[in-house]
């Protein structure tokens, strides 16, 4: 707005103005070096919210003004019936206020908005949830909205315990819009702070493929991407012809896939169970964590995800260890050596360096490695302590239970025991919702007659795959017997 329009805007104007600068600055600040242009923009938008701050202050002053005098004139007491609150677009989740012409911009700004005014929300979530509705479309911001109000998450609450006919008008409303979002077979979505595919909860989580991996997050069902071996730079003589050092550019796509998990309780436990919503999440999550665990690293790829053991089996990642049926420490640092530079090496941000490289193997082939060297040489696992993962060669190493535990010696088989690499070449892509359906009633096998139980069915897709087979080596300790 111009400062022409500013004069003229109303609050509810001004507020959605307001939501645009946040989400364009918020893009803004992500720029490590701005352009001169970009700097300008930036200015622009400080002055022009210096102006529409001034112009809100004048029309609350108004308002308060018109308040008191009202309260004046009406001084008689008189019964007043109960009014029905009629929301404005003072309510972020009002999706009512919407023109029918807002773009995903305005959507995106509403919903920065609601999440800034949400209580008792960490501002860890907050930010998580703010970056996740700004680079994704209009549909997660919109997802935001519709699932994220108080009345939607009251109105989820009783549907989860087959308390429908208890809804409000106003849970009624805000469960009815909210129902677009899933698909036609049903089910509810659950409200985006606890939704594992919006909100992540690596604090909680066993699975160190989303510390250490790229996780994506997406609205469609399979995620594109570009890589490259990058560009080849050259010196050349003066007033030579450049060389074309343009890279060899690769689509790498990574499919999600269904997955599903089922709770069951009593229709007591379920009529009793104060904060349902949040058990259930925990529940979920903590199947889901597993579940991923393990498609993580050793998943076929067939209607779920590639693990990455799966995705460098037989390729000219996998090395095979020095000698069959042996597991040594030669091994390890056979790995350290074929592995490239550029996935390996250490790199440096301002004073803290991390190297590019992690290790992941089962607890019981890091035992074997400690009972490499007990004396204290160059083999010797390293702990750090204060919160930091040990190291093996100077890289964190993570723990993955469902690789290979032990050294088969016995026919022959492969023991893929020990991957090192650069994890950022394993995508993890999340499609966006998880959703909930409430099942009544269960029925016994033998006489399908009910058993007084209630299910919870909850569904999400995800997928994952090596983006780059080259980042990484796999330790095959084979077995020629």
């Amino acid at each position: 707005m111009d400062p022409e329009e500013i004069k003229t805007a109303s609050l509810e104007a001004i507020k959605a103005r307001g939501g645009v600068i946040v989400a364009r600055l918020a893009e803004l600040d992500e720029i490590a070096e701005m352009t001169d242009e970009q700097r300008a923009e930036w200015k622009t938008l400080s002055d022009e919210t210096v102006h529409l701050e001034a112009r809100a202050k004048n029309l609350k002053e108004r308002a308060e003004v018109r308040s008191k005098a009202s309260n004046i004139a009406n001084t008689e007491t008189i019964a007043v019936p109960e009014l029905r609150v009629t929301k404005t677009a003072d309510d972020a989740f009002d999706l009512r206020t919407l023109s029918l012409a807002s773009g995903d911009n305005e959507l995106r700004a509403r919903a920065i908005t609601a999440i800034e005014k949400m209580a008792q929300v960490p501002d860890r979530v907050r930010q998580q949830a703010t970056k996740i509705v700004q680079k994704l479309p209009g549909e997660v911001a919109r997802r935001v909205l519709l699932t994220g109000s108080d009345a939607y998450r009251a109105a989820f609450q009783k549907m989860l315990v087959g308390q429908g006919n208890l809804l409000t008008s106003e849970e009624q409303a805000a469960f009815r819009t909210a129902l677009s979002l899933t698909d036609s077979a049903g089910g509810y979505a659950i409200p985006f702070l606890l939704d594992p595919t919006i909100i992540s909860t690596n604090d909680i989580s066993t699975n160190p493929f989303r510390r250490i991996g790229s996780v994506k997050t997406g609205v469609s069902d399979v995620w594109n991407g570009i890589s490259s071996a990058g560009v080849s730079a050259s010196f050349d003589a003066e007033a030579a012809e450049v060389s074309d050092d343009s890279p060899t550019l690769a689509a790498p796509t990574v499919s999600s896939h269904m997955a599903r998990a089922f709770v069951r309780g009593s229709i007591q436990i379920s009529m009793d169970w104060a904060g349902i919503e949040e058990d259930l999440r925990a529940m979920f999550q903590e199947s889901k964590d597993d579940l991923e665990g393990t498609a993580f690293a050793t998943g076929t790829g067939s209607d779920q995800p590639y693990g990455i053991v799966t995705a460098l089996t037989g390729t000219a990642s996998e090395i095979n260890a020095a000698t069959d049926d042996a597991f040594a420490i030669a091994d390890v640092y056979t790995l350290d050596s074929n592995l490239p530079p550029k996935y390996r090496l250490t790199t440096l941000d301002g004073d803290v360096s991390t190297s590019r490289a992690s290790w992941i193997a089962n607890h019981a082939i890091y035992n074997l490695v400690r009972q490499f060297d007990t004396g204290g040489g160059a083999g010797l696992l390293e702990y750090l302590g204060k919160g930091l993962p040990p190291r093996l060669l100077g890289y964190p190493i993570y723990e993955v239970s469902s690789m290979d535990s032990s050294i088969t010696t016995s026919g022959a088989v492969s023991n893929l025991v020990l991957i090192l690499g650069d994890f950022r070449y394993y995508v993890i892509y999340d499609r966006v919702g998880m959703n909930v359906e409430f099942i009544p009633h269960l029925f016994h096998t033998s006489n399908n007659l009910p058993s007084g139980q209630r299910g919870w069915f909850a569904y999400w897709r995800v997928g994952a795959d090596s983006v780059n087979d080259a980042a990484f080596r796999l330790l095959d300790v084979a077995s020629a017997a």
